[in-house]
């Protein structure tokens, strides 16, 4: 069968990484990684066992294309292939999306192997925030290197989602984020400041859009890996 496994590599503690990676990991004749000094550190800090040939992928999108057809021409002759992202699942502000693309278009199977999940993490952590039957769903939203016009239109047009609201925000546009968020859903909307929520250390805030827009300082939450979870817009009960 022609297929591609795609995996998740730990964000932080690298006890994270599943079995059924370390086995695929074992096996591979070739592993893609988005960041080669990254990925090899992993590789020897966890020491996970692997015998394939590396190549990177996601630093130079000019040369997709070629890696592409590479990896095609790997897989058509019968070998074990797995893409290994720097940190976290593929998709999520990854171009391991661009690769996953390709492989679809062209016929092979793509065989995902779940492990760590900032998203599922940072949802079941703010569940307690709220036990209204509008929090039976969530929407994920990365915001990701846009102008303050561009980030108020984004969050304005969730203003009426019944979902709860999760962002990864970027540290430069955190504090302007959650400003409009006070803004557009309400200075009491609840929300769950989730940080390093993938770490030993993880930290769980939980307040109102108003106290966070107050009380924020870089200090506490830039450098870390920080999740915002806002409860979502309360809807009238079906009778």
């Amino acid at each position: 069968m022609r297929e591609i496994y795609i995996a998740a590599t730990p964000i932080g503690g690298l006890d994270d990484v599943t079995v059924a990676t370390l086995k695929v990991l074992k096996e591979a004749d070739f592993i893609l990684c988005e960041f080669i000094p990254r990925i090899k550190q992993v590789i020897i800090d966890g020491k996970w066992e692997v015998h394939g040939e590396s190549m990177e992928y996601g630093q130079d999108p000019s040369k997709y294309p070629e890696i592409h057809q590479r990896i095609l021409n790997v897989i058509n002759d019968g070998k074990k292939v797995i893409y290994l992202p720097e940190r976290g699942s593929v998709g999520i502000e990854d171009p391991g999306f661009s690769l996953m693309k390709f492989m679809e278009d062209n016929g092979v199977t793509l065989r995902i192997l779940p492990g760590p999940s900032c998203v599922i993490a940072s949802y079941i952590a703010a569940l307690p925030m709220s036990d209204r039957v509008s929090r039976n769903a969530f929407t994920f939203q990365p915001i990701v290197d846009l102008d303050d016009e561009q980030l108020e239109a984004y969050i304005r047009s969730y203003r009426h989602s019944p979902n709860a609201l999760i962002f990864i925000v970027h540290d430069p546009e955190m504090h302007t984020a959650i400003k409009f968020m006070e803004k557009y859903y309400g200075a009491d909307r609840r929300v769950s400041v989730c940080m390093n929520i993938s770490l030993q250390d993880q930290e769980i805030v939980r307040t109102t859009l108003g106290e966070l827009a107050r009380d924020f300082t870089p200090e506490k939450y830039h450098q870390k890996y920080t999740t915002i979870v806002v409860d979502g817009c309360e809807l009238p009960l079906p009778e």
